[in-house]
């Protein structure tokens, strides 16, 4: 089991791979099977996105703090949005990715909220 510091490890480069992903200048097309497949990607990254800095937020907390890991996520989300509208030549800020970034946060916090209250309630058992 990590310790929190190592979560806090875990979190950043996770992060950093976030930015440098979204930020990078990609030069390969990829072929796309259906409209919106990378809304798909940005779904699951930021599921684990959220989870991790999560469990970095509450380690060893009694109560959760739900409110911090999802304003925390959801701000990076359009940080990168903003960036990548400002900075990238191959790249745009989208709407519909900072929707799908939601999407994200918001399935990690309802698997959250069921796994976080079974845990307390084998604690309290």
């Amino acid at each position: 089991m990590l310790n929190k510091k190592q979560w806090l490890g875990v979190a950043l480069s996770y992060t950093l791979l976030l930015f440098v992903a979204c930020l990078a200048t990609v030069k390969v097309t990829i072929a796309q099977s259906f409209e919106h497949k990378d809304k798909i990607v940005h779904i699951g990254i930021y599921i684990v996105y959220t989870l991790v800095w999560f469990i970095y937020f509450n380690f060893n907390q009694k109560k959760a703090n739900y409110k911090k890991v999802v304003l925390f996520a959801f701000a990076t989300g359009v940080l990168i949005e903003l960036l990548q509208g400002a900075f990238t030549q191959n790249r745009s800020a989208d709407v519909l990715d900072v929707v799908a970034n939601s999407i994200g946060i918001a399935i990690a916090v309802t698997l959250l909220k069921y796994f976080y209250a079974k845990v307390q309630k084998n604690k309290s058992s």
